[in-house]
């Protein structure tokens, strides 16, 4: 969507609105320090920013704007977030290394027409191999039952509405996953995302995500 809309209007920065590029060089530099440690429950994972209102922004102009070009310009530096985790988990160069992205509700996809995370990791991968990182992109999990919107729920809610609610298409057995997603709050989706890789027989290294919000919901 976002090539046939650049084809008509001037590309901005999403985070300054400097003509030229969709992030430009000077925003880029902006996030080129040291990942963030995320914890959430018995799971590890690393982000790239602190979820601002500037992040805010830029993510909804991804995710409902149909933005997507936002997030192949960070694509070096999501990459640098996953060998920092990498190094971090103790993991040498293992053969079945992969790229699990977070699904997105179904209602949200058939809304957006195409899923978030993985518009964040089929750039990392790529970007990845060009560097001489084994690794591949696997788009497993799916939704086996409706769940309502997580943005309304506290921390209680989140997890009853995803429990159970993911499963793999298919059997991962053997494959060393790492989850992709946008953003972590409660750490719920992700979770529910480790449970369903595992429970086809992945073993879940750490996730990866853009931002994490710090933000409490009450329970």
């Amino acid at each position: 969507m976002d090539e046939f809309l650049d084809m008509f209007l001037p590309t901005r920065c999403a985070l300054c609105d400097r003509s030229g590029s969709p992030v430009c060089e000077a925003c880029l530099s902006s996030y080129s320090s040291e990942p963030l440690v995320v914890q959430r429950s018995c799971l590890t994972g690393f982000a790239l920013a602190d979820y601002s209102a500037v992040v805010a922004n830029m993510i909804e102009q991804f995710k409902e704007h149909g933005q997507t070009s936002i997030f192949r310009s960070f694509s070096a530096l999501m990459s640098q977030v996953f060998l920092f985790g990498l190094k971090a988990a103790n993991l040498g160069p293992l053969e079945r290394l992969v790229l699990v992205p977070v699904p997105s509700r179904r209602e949200a996809s058939l809304k957006r027409g195409f899923q978030p995370a993985r518009e964040i990791a089929a750039p990392m991968v790529a970007e990845l191999r060009r560097s001489g990182t084994s690794v591949g992109l696997v788009n497993a999990l799916r939704y086996q039952r409706e769940v309502l919107d997580q943005s309304g729920l506290n921390i209680a809610e989140r997890s009853a509405n995803l429990a159970g609610a993911m499963q793999s298409r298919f059997s991962l057995a053997g494959l060393a996953v790492v989850l992709i997603d946008d953003v972590c709050t409660t750490g719920a989706t992700l979770l529910e995302a480790a449970r369903a890789c595992e429970a086809a027989g992945a073993s879940v290294k750490f996730f990866c995500t853009f931002a994490e919000t710090k933000r409490k919901l009450a329970t």
